[in-house]
C-alpha cells in the first residue's frame, strides 16, 4: 500500500517553500537568508541523486519533461481556440502555428524594408482586432502577397472561421499614407505569379530564400 495514498495535499504556503528551499528567486541569496544553512543541507542531497542518474538517463528525463511542456501548453491554445471560437464564431482571423516564432518572419521582412513594424505584422496572426492594421511597403507588394501564399502552402498559418485567407490579411493592410488594398489583390498578385513563374522568378526565388530560412529554424526548433 503507497503510504503516500492518504497524505493530505500540498498547501499553497507549503509548495511555496518547497520552491524557496531549492533556490532563490534572485538567484543569489543573502548571507543572512533564513534558509541559507537549510539549502546547503539538502543540497548535498539532490547533488548525490543526480550524480547516481547515468549521463544518458538525465538527457531522456530532460527530453521527456520538455516534451510533456510542449504537448502541455499546444493542449491548451487548443481548448483557448475552441472555447473562443464557440463565443465568437463570427470572427475570422489568421492562426500563426507552433513550426517556428513569428519573429524569425517579421524580422527578416523589416530588414528587407518590406514591413513597417515587426510588431504591427506580428498581430496580423493570432488576433481577433479586425480594426489591426499593417502597414506594408508597397514596392514589394508583389513579394508580399506570394510570401503569404508560400507562408499558407507550407502551413506556417491557416484560417479561423474562413477559408479566404486574403480576405482576412486585405482587411489589416495599409500603404504608408494610409490607403488600404483593392479587394482581391493579393489573390491576383499570387495566381499571376503563379501563372507566369519565368517572369516573376527573382520574387520567387527571394520568397524561396524566407520559406527555407524559416523551414531550417522550425526543423531544428
Amino acid at each position: 500500500m503507497d503510504p503516500l495514498a492518504n497524505a493530505n495535499p500540498l498547501t499553497g504556503n507549503e509548495r511555496g517553500i518547497i520552491s524557496l528551499l531549492y533556490s532563490c528567486p534572485f538567484s543569489e541569496p543573502t548571507n543572512n537568508c533564513v534558509l541559507y544553512h537549510i539549502r546547503k543541507v539538502i543540497k548535498s542531497d539532490y547533488e548525490k541523486i543526480i550524480g547516481s542518474i547515468e549521463k544518458d538517463e538525465i538527457i531522456e528525463i530532460l527530453a521527456a519533461h520538455k516534451k510533456c511542456f510542449i504537448d502541455r501548453e499546444k493542449n491548451n491554445v487548443e481548448l483557448i481556440k475552441k472555447k473562443f471560437n464557440k463565443l465568437h464564431p463570427e470572427i475570422a482571423y489568421l492562426q500563426w502555428t507552433d513550426k517556428v516564432n513569428v519573429g524569425f518572419l517579421t524580422s527578416g521582412l523589416k530588414k528587407r524594408k518590406w514591413i513597417k513594424l515587426q510588431s504591427e505584422f506580428a498581430r496580423l496572426f493570432n488576433n481577433t482586432n479586425i480594426n489591426h492594421k499593417v502597414h506594408c511597403n508597397m514596392q514589394y507588394i508583389y513579394e508580399i502577397a506570394y510570401l503569404l501564399f508560400r507562408l499558407k502552402e507550407e502551413n506556417f498559418f491557416y484560417t479561423v472561421n474562413s477559408k479566404g485567407y486574403f480576405n482576412i490579411i486585405e482587411q489589416h493592410i495599409l500603404d504608408y499614407s494610409e490607403h488600404s488594398l483593392s479587394k482581391n489583390t493579393l489573390k491576383y498578385i499570387s495566381s499571376k505569379i503563379c501563372r507566369m513563374p519565368a517572369k516573376y522568378h527573382v520574387i520567387i526565388k527571394e520568397v524561396e530564400e524566407i520559406i527555407n530560412e524559416l523551414t531550417n529554424i522550425s526543423n531544428n526548433y
